[in-house]
């Protein structure tokens, strides 16, 4: 599709939905809406209006200046300097493609480094066979920066990008595009639209939560998401996690944690261990030294290994 035509597209699909499927609380983002006219004109701002392809160099600066240039001591540059390489050369490439103004010297310790990371994180020790991931989601996923590394290095997988709001979405589907992958897009197929576990990028918008199977995913992957929706939709999409994910699966959070409470004052964690999920790693570090953002991989809880007392 034309990538002039994706907007258009979206708002077609999202009047046609509005009354069945969309409630209010669903398609904002609490935290973007506080900063409205006091974001610089140069980083993303209007999460509500896609205005082409230019506003992923909004995203790409973005990174550059909230993420700085934390290094990780603990990954040696033998595992992340490959994955910040391979990340930079399809970027590049699309940056070429668009003739997008951005500096490429900036992006290996920027978005090349976080997404780096974060990918490392999400592989971070070995599994057994029935906990390998294969079928992703990501919710939220800001311009589909997590789809690089994933359909790169993986082109077996079932990948699902997940987002609300038209902006980001539209950025999605033109990110997605370019990764080589089949994209199926609920805007564009939306009376045919199904997730089957097909190797591809499965594109729908948040509403059509319905769509996504159950105890489908070997992995949901949510950052910088939900201290920064409100309250009612980040508990929705917790549970919605624990219905999508198959027992013994991980979710994958990366944002400030406790205390980062920007919007609301719900405990997510404590949210997240009444509801079904156990948390199995988050490093000891200090956010903004070590790293920027305290990753932390949570499990869904799985009935078989719970032991009487």
């Amino acid at each position: 599709m034309n990538n002039e035509n994706i907007r258009e597209q979206f708002q077609k699909v999202y009047e046609n939905d509005r009354e069945k499927y969309i409630k209010e609380w669903l398609v904002t983002w609490a935290l973007q809406d506080s900063w409205e006219g006091k974001q610089p004109s140069n980083l993303p701002s209007d999460f509500y209006t896609y205005h082409g392809v230019t506003d992923l160099t909004k995203w790409f600066n973005w990174y550059v200046k909230y993420m700085k240039t934390i290094k990780l001591d603990w990954f040696p540059d033998n595992m992340i300097l490959p994955l910040i390489k391979t990340s930079r050369e399809h970027d590049s490439n699309l940056i070429k493609k668009f003739s997008l103004n951005f500096d490429i010297s900036k992006y290996d310790e920027s978005v090349g480094r976080h997404s780096a990371q974060d990918y490392l994180f999400q592989n971070l020790y070995p599994v057994p066979e029935r906990m390998k991931i294969n079928r992703i989601l990501d919710f939220g996923a800001g311009y589909g920066r997590q789809a690089n590394l994933w359909t790169q290095l993986r082109s077996d997988i079932v990948y699902v990008g997940m987002d609300g709001l038209e902006q980001p979405y539209c950025l999605q589907h033109l990110y997605y595009q370019s990764l080589g992958l089949p994209l199926h897009d609920y805007v564009i197929e939306k009376e045919n639209f199904e997730i089957k576990n097909q190797s591809g990028i499965y594109h729908l918008p948040t509403w059509r939560r319905d769509l996504l199977p159950k105890s489908f995913f070997d992995l949901v992957i949510c950052t910088w998401v939900l201290p920064e929706i409100n309250e009612k939709l980040a508990k929705e999409i917790v549970d919605l996690f624990y219905d999508v994910l198959k027992p013994s699966s991980a979710l994958y959070i990366r944002d400030h944690d406790w205390p980062y409470r920007p919007v609301h004052q719900n405990d997510l964690n404590e949210y997240l261990e009444e509801n079904g999920f156990v948390l199995e790693f988050r490093p000891h570090i200090i956010d903004g030294e070590d790293l920027h953002g305290t990753p932390r991989i949570w499990r869904k809880i799985n009935p078989k290994m719970r032991r009487e007392l």
